[in-house]
């Protein structure tokens, strides 16, 4: 009597299945085919294996060479990538400055506050063009001093500077808000900002980026407690 042996039924395996999986593990959605969703992926890599080949070939060859259309294909995955990656380079560049700029700020506002404690006197922060005197445009640099003037005066009285700030440069523009006309920020021996008249909180100093769009906009803020943080706002 002649036997069959049937097999097993095979088990579908995650493949067969649908869910399927994209690069680095992220689930694709499974209503979408796989060569959908890799397809990005894989028109680059065919088109680099093939070039690849056809160089191998060349260098083997010498008549042979590139054709037109083989030419045409490399300039367009080029234009391609260089269109992705570079307003992402772009973008990375003025988040950085924007950010590094209000650091720097936001660090002689601090290292003020922190010199007013530890000498229990007041200490301001103005803006300088020669670092030796106040001046009016906090993006031309900017100095901290002891100040000699009582708290509650309108002006600065240098009577030694304890540490200097270069410009911001790229054409970044400082707009400040809520700080007597003659511009300047006074800590108090208790670390708390001095306020000036009918001066208002928080102390704003906006600092905007050469044409800047988007959100690479940095706030500085003063309160009265004296407290500095930096806040992110839309140009």
């Amino acid at each position: 009597m002649r036997m069959e042996v049937l097999g097993r039924a095979r088990k579908p395996t995650r493949a067969m299945s649908g869910v399927r999986r994209g690069l680095g593990g992220v689930s694709v959605d499974p209503d979408i085919p796989l060569i959908v969703a890799r397809f990005p992926f894989i028109f680059v890599g065919v088109c680099f294996r093939f070039l690849g080949t056809r160089l191998l070939n060349a260098m083997k060859t010498p008549s042979s060479g590139f054709t037109l259309i083989e030419l045409l294909v490399v300039l367009v995955v080029l234009a391609v990538l260089v269109s992705i990656g570079v307003p992402n380079l772009r973008t990375l560049i003025q988040n950085n400055r924007a950010t590094a700029q209000a650091n720097e700020l936001l660090t002689g506002l601090q290292y003020a506050r922190m010199e007013a404690l530890k000498r229990k006197r007041p200490v301001s922060v103005c803006p300088s063009r020669d670092g030796a005197s106040c001046g009016t445009d906090w993006a031309e640099g900017w100095i901290v001093v002891l100040d000699g003037n009582a708290p509650g005066s309108p002006n600065v009285a240098v009577n030694e500077v304890l540490r200097v700030w270069q410009g911001l440069g790229h054409g970044t523009t400082v707009t400040a808000s809520n700080l007597p006309a003659n511009p300047f920020v006074r800590f108090l021996g208790n670390g708390a900002a001095d306020r000036i008249g009918n001066q208002n909180f928080p102390v704003t100093l906006s600092l905007r980026l050469h044409q800047c769009r988007g959100p690479f906009g940095r706030n500085v803020e003063i309160a009265r407690s004296g407290r500095v943080g930096v806040r992110r706002v839309n140009c």
